[in-house]
């Protein structure tokens, strides 16, 4: 099984310290953020890895290089110019397996992944993401959820009370979600494809349980390493 990595924003809720280290090598406990999601994969039986980068893209690969010691096999793909979240999965189709796990490069949902490919392999969904409770997290939802599980609404710009649950960073994906790739370089995908998804009805989702962790800001980034020393330090 591949995991697809987007790693190539700038980073600039965590400014200063993004202005000369990508955020995907955020220092947490010694180790760079994206060490535990790499390992983290590793335990979760995850083999190959593709990591889309971009922002001092070339100070991941110099510290991860072909993955060999963790264990994994890591490919790479460097946008030059920010391309959102769909532009850099289009720029790296050729290196996509006809199924994936895709990752927010910022973003850590311990939990048992496998339930969303389960979905995605039953259903004719090209996207399952996982979501966890707006309630859970004293912050504004996302995601609309219909009684299915079929995501009925999207939103990052215009969250309110109608979206119960929250995009957790995690989501199982096929390639042919390419065919809603618009003609254009650079684009989003929730912004792009996700309404053309939700409108076939082939864009679902998986509540979790768990808590996920997002490093985007000085809190978030706090929060993950009182997690790490907690919880993952030990077992990694």
């Amino acid at each position: 099984m591949q995991a697809v990595i987007l790693t190539g924003g700038l980073g600039t809720r965590l400014r200063p310290l993004t202005r000369s280290v990508p955020k995907g090598l955020a220092p947490v406990a010694g180790r760079p953020f994206l060490e535990y999601l790499l390992l983290y994969l590793k335990r979760f039986g995850v083999g190959k890895v593709l990591l889309c980068t971009g922002w001092l893209g070339e100070k991941i690969e110099a510290r991860f290089r072909d993955g060999k010691e963790f264990g994994l096999k890591i490919e790479y793909s460097r946008e030059e110019n920010p391309l959102g979240t769909g532009g850099a999965l289009k720029a790296a189709l050729g290196l996509l397996e006809p199924e994936f796990y895709l990752l927010n490069g910022d973003t850590l949902l311990p939990g048992d992944w496998s339930r969303l490919r389960e979905v995605g392999l039953n259903t004719e969904s090209d996207l399952v993401l996982s979501a966890v409770s707006a309630n859970s997290r004293s912050a504004p939802g996302n995601l609309r959820l219909g009684p299915d599980g079929r995501v009925e609404a999207y939103s990052k710009s215009a969250a309110s009370g109608e979206f119960g649950h929250i995009d957790a960073g995690v989501s199982y994906g096929r390639r042919r979600l390419s065919e809603f790739f618009p003609a254009e370089e650079a684009f989003s995908l929730e912004k792009e494809v996700y309404p053309a998804l939700i409108s076939r009805g082939r864009l679902r989702g998986v509540v979790m349980a768990e808590t996920f962790y997002d490093i985007g800001t000085p809190e978030g980034l706090q929060s993950f390493s009182d997690f790490a020393e907690r919880e993952l330090i030990n077992k990694l």
